[in-house]
């Protein structure tokens, strides 16, 4: 999307590990999820000046891994966090949401809202809910579908890059986490997140172990943690 993203941040940049064991953050999930039984996925997307499409976390990609109509279970409880490092109240690089749009897989179902966020806002949605980011006008948009079509980014990115610039964009950074109850939702999620990285970045290295030993003080299970809900 012209911009940089790294998938599997949890294992790959340590330094921000505090993040996802940090008592406020936990302490709104499990206001959120109605459980003080939480799961870190070890999902963690780190971006920077990526355009982004109308899209779901949880998708037909997903489809196979779970259990048949979990856009209607009333008992699925996965979210995701979203840490906005920069101000987007005067622009609209923040998050766009389609209200309700967690209830089913279609991309445009919902009405369309955007959150006006500030530097180290974080957004608590589910997983399921249609969103998308700094959304492209039609030059980026054209620039992506070159993009697509050549198979390359490069140019098209130094392209949108000086475009950015010279249109007053600021640079956008932002980290994305998932935590879920620990359930057989969140287990699903997490069998597909290992296999997923595994396609995308290789091998996938343990947690680093002073992020488990915060999560285990914190009373959250880790990714590759089985328990009696799990089964």
């Amino acid at each position: 999307m012209l911009g940089k993203h790294q998938p599997g941040a949890a294992y790959e940049i340590p330094a921000i590990g505090w993040i996802f064991a940090h008592p406020p953050l936990l302490a709104i999930f499990r206001d959120i999820l109605g459980s003080g039984n939480l799961k870190f996925t070890g999902n963690c997307d780190v971006h920077s000046n990526m355009l982004n499409l109308w899209h779901k976390d949880l998708n037909d990609t997903h489809k196979d891994s779970f259990r048949e109509g979990y856009f209607t279970s009333p008992d699925f409880r996965l979210y995701r966090a979203g840490i906005y490092l920069q101000d987007h109240v005067h622009n609209r690089q923040g998050l766009h949401v389609r209200v309700g749009s967690h209830r089913t897989p279609s991309l445009s179902a919902g009405d369309l809202r955007y959150l006006p966020t500030r530097a180290g806002d974080v957004v608590f949605f589910d997983i399921r809910l249609t969103h998308g980011g700094a959304l492209p006008d039609p030059l980026e948009l054209l620039l992506w579908r070159i993009a697509q079509r050549l198979r390359t980014h490069t140019v098209p990115s130094l392209i949108k890059d000086l475009y950015w610039r010279a249109a007053g964009k600021r640079t956008k950074h932002s980290i994305f986490f998932t935590v879920g109850s620990n359930d057989t939702h969140t287990s699903d999620f997490c069998r597909f997140e290992a296999k997923n990285l595994q396609q995308r970045v290789g091998a996938v290295k343990d947690l680093p172990e002073n992020l488990l030993t915060a999560l285990s003080a914190a009373g959250v299970r880790g990714p590759g943690v089985a328990t009696a809900s799990d089964n």
